[in-house]
Order: structure tokens, then sequence, then C-alpha cells
């Protein structure tokens, strides 16, 4: 088990890495609607790109690339929050730990 300054690296670092991939899907999303604005200017089999690559085939690749990013941000998601419900058992035990030791502190007061 991870202890509380761990469990909050790895978080930040997650967090990072969400906010890059929002990052990324916002590129993804451009380059699918450059793709999409121009199929509708030049059609699909048009060829922009140097390297020979249809607008159509550019498409696909940028849906491709979005699709993949949003599972990624699940998983990122996902991790976030396991890593938060390990900080909140750690929170709980640590002050279930002490209300305990108050109690003891307390009885032995009495």
């Amino acid at each position: 088990m991870y202890d509380r300054k761990e469990l909050n690296i790895i978080k930040t670092l997650i967090k990072k890495e969400i906010k890059e991939q929002y990052f990324n899907l916002g590129m993804a999303k451009t380059e699918l609607s450059f793709s999409i604005n121009n199929i509708e200017e030049n059609g699909e089999g048009h060829k922009p790109f140097k390297n020979n690559i249809t607008t159509g085939e550019f498409k696909k690749m940028a849906e491709d690339k979005v699709t993949k990013i949003k599972n990624e941000l699940k998983e990122l998601s996902s991790l976030c929050f396991k890593t938060n419900e390990m900080l909140g058992k750690i929170n709980d035990s640590e002050k279930t730990l002490q209300t305990d030791t108050n109690k003891e502190e307390w009885d032995m007061e009495i």
C-alpha cells in the first residue's frame, strides 16, 4: 500500500497526464475538423499532403486518434478516482487512529 505522500505524487502525475491528453484531444479534433472541411471542399480523394494520404484517410486517422485519446482519458479518470479512494481510506484510518488516541487520553484523565 502507498502512503499519503506517494499517492499525492501519483495523483499529481495523473492530473498532469489528463491535462496533456485534453490538449491532444483538442488537437485531434482540430485535425478532424480540418479533414471534414477539406472533404466538403475538395472531395474524399483529394491529396493535400506530400505523403499521398487522401483527406478521407486523414479523416479516418483523426477519428481513430480522437477515440484513442477519449479511451485513455477514461482510464486516467478511473485511476484518479481510485487514487482518491485510497487517499480517503488513509484519511479515514488516520481519523480513527486520532479519535482512538483522543479517547485513550480522555480515559486516562478521568
